[in-house]
């Protein structure tokens, strides 16, 4: 669609990319999530599994289809290039970013990377204290599936190598109203809107 703008998504794990999606929803984006698929897959083979499975099934289905192969089944299996404002959730590799340019511009979209950057401390906190299923509970198990999702396993996945190709970054710190302003002040400058056109509204913070 043309002059749609889509918003992709990037960050470590705890960094708030499942708070910023659903900020994003609250003025008119329609969500999507990479991570969806590759979670229910894994879900449906392994039933409650560990990021590190997660991260594993991920790997073995991007070994056989290639890594782009969760950004061609968002592609696939929804209507995310008929959208006029899009945000999507969890992109893992410049691949999958690629691919998704590609075809932004082919729908006459625009495409910008986000990413959200937080400390290990306060990311590590956040996951602990979201008490999400499959998420590590020790330090040393959470830094290890950092490492992986850093690309030390492969290409499959890298978090840092994506926030160091990202459009703009936050620092989300987790004070819900700058992390709200931050999200309209860049709608607003990627999009033909007068400043302070979109409103957030207001909610709760949340991890």
């Amino acid at each position: 669609m043309a002059d749609a703008l889509i918003i992709a998504i990037c960050g470590e794990s705890g960094a708030g990319k499942s708070t910023s999606t659903e900020t994003l929803k609250d003025i008119g984006f329609k969500s999507y999530s990479l991570s969806g698929f590759l979670r229910k897959e894994a879900e449906e083979a392994l039933g409650v599994p560990t990021r590190i499975q997660v991260q594993q099934h991920g790997k073995t289905m991007q070994e056989r289809h290639g890594n782009a192969y969760y950004a061609q089944l968002l592609d696939q299996n929804s209507d995310l290039f008929l959208q006029s404002r899009a945000v999507i959730d969890g992109l893992r590799n410049e691949d999958e970013l690629a691919y998704l340019r590609n075809r932004a511009t082919e729908a006459g979209a625009s495409l910008k990377l986000l990413a959200l950057v937080v400390d290990s401390d306060t990311r590590f906190q956040r996951v602990t204290g979201r008490a999400r299923a499959g998420d590590p509970t020790a330090r040393e198990q959470f830094v290890a599936d950092d490492a992986r999702a850093n690309g030390a396993e492969g290409a499959f996945q890298n978090n840092q190598r994506l926030i160091a190709l990202a459009d703009r970054k936050i620092e989300n710190t987790g004070d819900m109203e700058n992390l709200r302003k931050s999200l309209l002040t860049l709608v607003n400058s990627w999009t033909t809107a007068e400043p302070g056109s979109a409103q957030i509204p207001h909610q709760e913070a949340s991890r």
